[in-house]
């Protein structure tokens, strides 16, 4: 098969190299990243995807933003896109818009106020003295903004911060929830609608051991596949129609804030989301693209492992701070370790090759070096596994990862398997 990523975001190596592995004919587009030697020496990579489209028997987008209302046109003519249209990204893109999809479907959606000026956001929250989450408006905006304030005071200087810094971009203010925890459920969906398993996972978003520190996209994630699943019937089955009349074809993920008042909508992704594709391609019973293209062709019957899957992020500075990347800082660190018994579960991201020491081998070429997935019948056992093959891993440049992805997972899961959720998962104390 002939294969084309178009990547946004430097992090498909690894599946480009098992779709190679796989005897498949790869092509790779990556978007000019501040480190550009992405993939060089392992992939082909190519300057321009548009020459490549007709070549291509399945094209594969890692992302959203750049490039979708071009890549419109080739969904419109019927190329084999996995992947998410301009119009169905609006619902992750766009939160308005998200959340008045959610609202429709009878979701129950936590209050929330728009605002396009900071004055008029710190005057309100002056006004109400509430705790707020604050969230940017529109995905392509400074992740940074996306915070949840300690009080009324804190969200006011940090809107005050933002203003000082031109940040002039529309946000929302959430009310905020005491939350028992948070949880995600995704699925495959093509032409025929939702294929035959559910896929439910924990994000570790916060960058230190504990849950503290400032956000990154992820440390790290938790997930199993299950065939039945509370999570999923309550919300992703009711957005079948709107996903059939978007023509909508990939991974659609909801998060979910878990609270003592019930299960809310809190932001979807509609494409293929990172970590947690490395530790798809772990559990998946054939080569990752194989099945890629079985979403695009409508099929409906998905072949996975029922184990827990635990990814663990590596980075190297000045990860997570990714547009202080240079390649002065962080290209070029070998990575030792890596052999045939251990590269299934290696997930490699923005690497390159090399010769360290004058050997042949694999070296940084980005501060999001990958992560390592462990797999399991209970998490215990899966993060043991993931822990065991970052800690076998010699990367110099003090490599940056947490230790505790899953660790602290009980009292959540034991409290929604309590209200009937997360049915497939062993006990909590397991």
């Amino acid at each position: 098969m002939k294969v084309l990523i178009i990547d946004i975001d430097g992090v498909c190596v690894s599946m480009a190299l098992q779709a190679q592995h796989a005897g498949h004919q790869v092509k790779v587009f990556i978007s000019p990243q501040k480190c550009d030697n992405i993939g060089r020496g392992l992939v082909t990579r190519v300057s321009d995807w548009r020459e490549h489209m007709k070549w291509a028997e399945l094209i594969v987008m890692t992302g959203v933003g750049k490039y979708m209302k071009e890549l419109d046109a080739y969904f419109d003519k019927g190329y084999p896109i996995l992947g998410t249209n301009w119009d169905a990204a609006q619902l992750e893109i766009d939160r308005e818009v998200g959340m008045e999809v959610f609202r429709r479907a009878d979701m129950d959606v936590v209050p929330y106020r728009i605002f396009h000026s900071y004055d008029e956001g710190i005057e309100y929250v002056k006004k109400t003295k509430k705790d707020y989450v604050s969230k940017p408006l529109n995905d392509n905006a400074d992740k940074s903004t996306s915070y949840v304030s300690k009080d009324w005071k804190d969200m006011c200087f940090m809107l005050e911060k933002w203003k000082k810094q031109g940040k002039t971009y529309p946000f929302i203010l959430q009310q905020k929830v005491e939350l028992i925890g948070e949880v995600g459920v995704s699925g495959w969906f093509g032409p025929k609608g939702w294929m035959d398993t559910w896929e439910e996972d924990f994000e570790h978003k916060k960058l230190c051991v504990g849950n503290i520190g400032p956000n990154t996209g992820e440390m790290g994630n938790v997930c199993k596949y299950v065939d039945k699943s509370k999570l999923a019937r309550e919300f992703l089955l009711p957005l079948t129609d709107t996903l059939h009349a978007l023509g909508f074809v990939g991974n659609f993920a909801m998060g979910l804030l878990v609270s003592k008042s019930g299960i809310h909508p809190s932001e979807c992704t509609a494409r293929l989301g990172w970590p947690i594709t490395f530790q798809q391609q772990s559990l998946h019973r054939e080569p990752y693209v194989e099945f890629l293209k079985k979403v695009v062709e409508g099929e409906t019957h998905a072949r996975v492992s029922r184990d827990i899957a635990v990814s663990t992020v590596i980075g190297i500075k000045p990860f997570p701070y990714e547009a202080m990347a240079s390649s002065e800082i962080c290209e070029g660190y070998p990575i030792w370790g890596i052999d045939q018994d251990n590269f299934d579960s290696i997930h490699l991201a923005q690497v390159r090759a090399g010769k360290p020491l004058g050997e042949d081998g694999f070296v940084t070429a980005g501060p999001y070096v990958g992560c390592c997935v462990g797999r399991g019948s209970t998490v215990t056992r899966a993060r043991e596994r993931s822990l065991a093959l970052v800690r076998g891993l010699v990367i110099p440049n003090s490599p940056i990862y947490r230790n505790d992805i899953g660790a602290d997972l009980g009292p959540v899961i034991q409290k929604l398997q309590a209200k009937g959720y997360l049915e497939e998962w062993p006990d909590a104390d397991q």
